[in-house]
């Protein structure tokens, strides 16, 4: 669902429309946002709503292009950031210029290979958005309106992903760590525990490890030994063909097999009552 701010659909403005997106008189006013994209199309857009889209991950977006991104630097954009502080996460405030920007002579800024009527500096327009990050917002840029447009359609199907997956469990890669950034939309969760040694065997994929963990609570033991016996019941995903490659990975002959006992002083316990 993509929601714009009744003042950005006016012929005056110069933001590329997008068919099918909806209109609202409210957003920017109360958001700093001229659109917002939310995965929940098929919730009312309303100020009573917005709580719940935003916390289902829609992003807010201030758009600029031109020399409206020269113009806003200081108390605009600040204003504007203050406001989509409503979203909760870093992702979902987004400032993007349509445009380029480069650096010309004498470090004057560009915009679209002409310079500011205003002369503005590079760098000091390079730091204003820097400090936009680092107050919490994060800056994107597209070069025209076909990527805009197309930037939209990504996002758009980004928010629906992570509104439908919004942890992802990924087994750590043992040659580097992994530092998950509470602040994206869809937080990893690095598994460290005992599954790390289930995708090291034959025919056990991340997929397969996480339904064995759940099967059996965890308990991994109880797991290798299901995993080591072609007698025991069937579970969806774990053919005979998996049991046998484990079965050859581990060295394990023919006339064995792997169980768990009770250690006979917890069987004598239990006979005393203790």
């Amino acid at each position: 669902m993509i929601i714009y701010d009744n003042s950005e659909t006016k012929s005056t403005s110069r933001t590329p429309k997008i068919r099918g997106s909806i209109k609202v008189n409210w957003l920017e006013e109360l958001t700093g946002a001229d659109i917002c994209i939310s995965p929940l199309d098929k919730l009312e857009f309303t100020q009573k709503n917005l709580e719940k889209h935003l916390y289902a991950g829609a992003y807010l977006v201030q758009i600029k292009s031109g020399e409206d991104l020269t113009a806003s630097v200081g108390t605009r954009m600040n204003m504007s950031l203050s406001k989509m502080m409503l979203a909760p996460r870093q992702g979902q405030r987004i400032l993007l210029y349509i445009g380029k920007l480069e650096r010309g002579y004498d470090d004057e800024c560009l915009i679209d290979g002409t310079p500011c009527q205003a002369p503005v500096d590079y760098f000091q327009l390079r730091a204003a958005i820097a400090k936009w990050m680092d107050r919490g917002g994060v800056f994107e840029q597209v070069v025209d309106k076909k990527e805009y447009r197309k930037w939209v359609q990504i996002k758009e199907r980004h928010s629906i992903d992570n509104a439908k997956e919004p942890k992802k469990i990924v087994f750590p890669d043992p040659k580097r760590a992994y530092e998950p950034d509470a602040s994206v939309l869809q937080q990893m969760h690095v598994v460290n525990d005992s599954r790390q040694l289930l995708v090291n065997l034959p025919g056990i994929g991340e997929k397969t490890a996480n339904m064995l963990w759940e099967e059996f609570n965890g308990k991994v033991g109880e797991i290798i030994c299901y995993l080591t016996n072609p007698k025991q019941r069937r579970i969806k995903g774990i053919g005979s063909r998996t049991i046998e490659k484990v079965r050859d990975y581990l060295g394990m002959d023919e006339i064995f097999s792997l169980t768990l006992e009770v250690l006979p002083e917890v069987i004598e316990k239990n006979k005393k009552g203790e």
